[in-house]
């Protein structure tokens, strides 16, 4: 049934999988890794409390540490995806064209999710934004857009 959605991979791209798949972890993982260090060293809290603004990053607000589910979870989306991306590049046409399909069709999903949440937790005239960073528009339009891109680079994989 598998190979029907796509071609399973010869032992060399199976390599070249892990290879890419050890690298995207070890990039997800040093991308929180890099942030905690920078909001946890060489960016201290100052002394004074700061003005609370509902909906705005506080200063004191937590970096996860790298080896939070966060962390954990960076290693093993970016793994997952080098993994497919070194299927994609050394194995063979089809296979990069549905995987191309594939990451069209999800970044389509993730952007519609992403926008209709933005649509929705819009505060009405007067409502304060929400105190939850995350949910403020500034915050998940990037991830929109993040999958705008993942889906206009699927339809480019698709295509040639």
């Amino acid at each position: 049934m598998f190979d029907l959605l796509l071609p399973m991979p010869d032992p060399a791209t199976q390599d070249a999988m892990i290879r890419w798949a050890v690298g995207g972890a070890v990039l997800g993982f040093g991308s929180i890794l890099v942030q905690w260090f920078v909001k946890r060293v060489l960016r201290r809290a100052p002394a004074d409390l700061a003005l609370h603004i509902p909906g705005a990053p506080q200063v004191s607000d937590p970096t996860p540490a790298p080896w939070s589910p966060a962390g954990l979870w960076a290693a093993i989306v970016l793994a997952v995806i080098g993994a497919m991306g070194a299927w994609g590049w050394y194995g063979s046409e089809l296979a990069q064209q549905r995987l191309g399909l594939i990451l069209a069709t999800v970044g389509v999903l993730q952007a519609v999710w992403q926008l209709l949440h933005v649509v929705r937790d819009i505060p009405a005239v007067g409502e304060p934004p929400p105190d939850d960073p995350d949910k403020t528009v500034a915050a998940r339009m990037p991830a929109a857009w993040g999958g705008i891109a993942m889906a206009c680079f699927g339809a480019l994989v698709a295509l040639f």
